[in-house]
């Protein structure tokens, strides 16, 4: 596991409730989708590709799924709501996250999170980059007295993954 994952895992374990109800909104192959789910709680997953589907239910079985985009959430609440960007590892690497979907569903996930939002970052590749770079835009622009926003990133490496960590603040 690479260490912005190992970030995000740290992140969701300080932050979930064995209660809370969690959503991937990018289940790819699944793994994200196994740790929550070990946390406890429910979880439900989403995915545009119906391999991500079958590799994440073959995995978590107890999960809800949605094989849609996470532009558009059914769910009105959601504890924590966890993004792995960028394209399905072993899938076709053409096929990515978008970065106008994922504002779209980002915008959404600020009114139905009610404790943190977790978004890793790919830019390795152009879509990534420019994902990443949006993402970024937009989040610096949330309203301090609700959000508490970080960014983790290796600076000594490359294109390396980043990790976004939104951490809704108490009313």
């Amino acid at each position: 596991m690479s260490n912005h994952l190992k970030q995000a895992h740290i992140l969701w374990k300080q932050t979930l409730s064995p209660e809370d109800v969690v959503i991937d909104a990018t289940c790819g192959n699944g793994h994200d989708t196994l740790f929550l789910a070990e946390l406890g709680g429910q979880v439900i997953a989403y995915d545009i590709q119906s391999d991500a589907i079958e590799k994440t239910r073959a995995k978590v079985p107890q999960a809800t799924f949605h094989h849609q985009s996470h532009a558009s959430f059914v769910e009105t609440q959601a504890a924590l709501i966890i993004y792995n960007l960028g394209y399905l590892p072993g899938g076709d690497k053409q096929l990515t996250t978008r970065s106008e979907t994922t504002l779209q569903s980002v915008g959404q996930a600020l009114q139905i999170a009610t404790k943190a939002i977790s978004i890793t970052c790919y830019p390795g590749h152009p879509e990534g980059a420019r994902e990443e770079a949006l993402l970024v835009e937009f989040v610096r622009g949330i309203d301090p007295k609700q959000w508490m926003v970080c960014h983790h990133q290796w600076l000594n490496r490359k294109a390396a993954p980043s990790l976004l960590w939104l951490l809704r603040l108490p009313l």
